[in-house]
């Protein structure tokens, strides 16, 4: 029934109507596409370039997206939290989740046309030790490459490239050493780490979606959707999102509006709206 209610949606003369697709593949749950691409497999169905012949650029970024994030071609931000869960979260799990939400910062400053080079500095320079180290192994997990290689490609010796590639080597040679050390001699411990708290978190989201949504670079969807609707940040993160967006000025919804368009905009404001969050503050 989804394979003929996809292909009423695509192969008729009449045009594609990219709203029931859209509606499509919002309702099914992950389990759901899973099963629903496998049977259109077997029945010689390529779901990828039917979307990418039938749909505009917008809905097709979206779809294209989902489905190579269910594949594993296009991984989804690494979190164990339910986003619905708003119980409280681990220490441990705070600061995986703020490695998650640096590599996409850094992602968004370094995808497109120009660099933020900014947003690149500020985080490799103010991050350190295993807490970079963190953020170097979820940025090759997301993205399929190496944070090293991002900023050779990015920056050249006069951006300071030579600075963040140390940075990133002395991470990496510190925390080494720390465990060959723990290896060697058992009774040692790890050495202590910096406390962090749930504002720590929502200040590297914050940052996340100011890079990938505010600067001249364009938008980086592929980031906005990762936090906003691939479970990169719980129901509360998203709202404390929208919280610290209207304590400057604008708001979640608005930037939203501003940056996309078509059936993306409508499928991300339905995401925001559904927990309680309105365009401008009471």
């Amino acid at each position: 029934a989804q394979l003929q209610a996809f292909k009423a949606a695509t192969s008729n003369r009449l045009g594609t109507d990219e709203r029931v697709l859209f509606d499509m593949f919002q309702k099914m749950d992950d389990t759901a596409l899973k099963d629903f691409l496998k049977y259109c497999k077997a029945q010689n169905v390529d779901v990828k370039e039917i979307i990418k012949g039938e749909t505009s650029l917008e809905t097709q970024k979206s779809l294209i997206q989902k489905i190579k994030t269910l594949e594993g071609t296009n991984p989804a931000a690494k979190t164990t939290v339910d986003p619905q869960d708003n119980t409280e979260r681990s220490e441990e799990q705070i600061r995986a989740d703020i490695a998650t939400s640096r590599a996409q910062a850094l992602h968004a400053a370094m995808d497109r046309a120009g660099t933020d080079e900014d947003v690149v500095k500020d985080i490799i320079n103010n991050t350190a030790g295993q807490d970079l180290v963190d953020v170097i192994k979820e940025y090759e997990r997301m993205y399929g490459t190496t944070l090293e290689k991002a900023i050779k490609d990015d920056f050249s010796w006069m951006s300071g490239e030579s600075n963040l590639l140390r940075k990133l080597d002395a991470a990496v040679s510190e925390v080494t050493a720390y465990e060959n050390m723990i290896k060697t001699n058992p009774q040692l411990n790890a050495p202590e780490r910096t406390a962090i708290t749930l504002e720590d978190l929502h200040k590297a989201q914050l940052q996340a979606f100011k890079a990938a949504t505010s600067n001249r670079l364009g938008t980086d969807e592929m980031v906005v959707y990762q936090m906003l609707q691939n479970g990169s940040m719980t129901d509360d993160d998203i709202k404390a999102l929208d919280s610290a967006l209207k304590s400057k000025n604008s708001s979640l919804i608005a930037l939203l509006k501003s940056e996309f368009s078509g059936e993306t905009l409508k499928a991300l404001i339905r995401r925001v709206e559904s927990l309680g969050i309105k365009e401008t503050a009471k």
